[in-house]
């Protein structure tokens, strides 16, 4: 079996800012491992590098500890996915508005200037990539030359 491991979760286990949180992350990863090879793909490696608290260097000797690999690969097949995805999702989210996260109210916001509509919230495409990268790694790693020996 293949898991592929999206940043939240590395965040709490990497940085222990939560030990209940840390915990869990390190037990689902460890129950992950056991099962099979464990990845995390380019995009999610960028965003732990945005954290600040490694370099490229650093953050490449610290996943192998928590036998966590980097999967750099990205087939023509997985953007095409998240591109498709993420196409859909912003269709679905017209018109521009945004929810309240303290009452659910509706919001549209223009320009004090001129009234012009601001345009829909800002999604992260990157969320995307991380998804369709977790279901093409683990149907490529599901195929018998790419299962991990051991």
């Amino acid at each position: 079996m293949a898991t592929s491991v999206d940043t939240n979760r590395l965040r709490c286990l990497l940085l222990d800012s939560d030990k209940a949180l840390a915990d869990a992350a390190e037990q689902a990863l460890a129950d992950a491992a056991a099962e099979g090879i464990v990845v995390v793909c380019g995009p999610v490696f960028a965003e732990l590098l945005a954290v600040g608290v490694w370099d490229a260097p650093g953050l490449a000797a610290e996943l192998p500890r928590s036998h966590i690999e980097v999967d750099d690969r990205f087939s023509r097949d997985a953007w095409v996915a998240a591109a498709k995805a993420f196409a859909h999702y912003l269709d679905a989210r017209r018109p521009a508005e945004y929810l309240c996260p303290n009452c659910g109210a509706r919001q549209r916001f223009r320009c004090r200037s001129c009234g012009s509509e601001l345009g829909r919230p800002k999604h992260a495409f990157t969320d995307f990539l991380i998804g369709a990268h977790a279901v093409h790694f683990a149907a490529a790693a599901e195929a018998p030359s790419h299962r991990r020996q051991g």
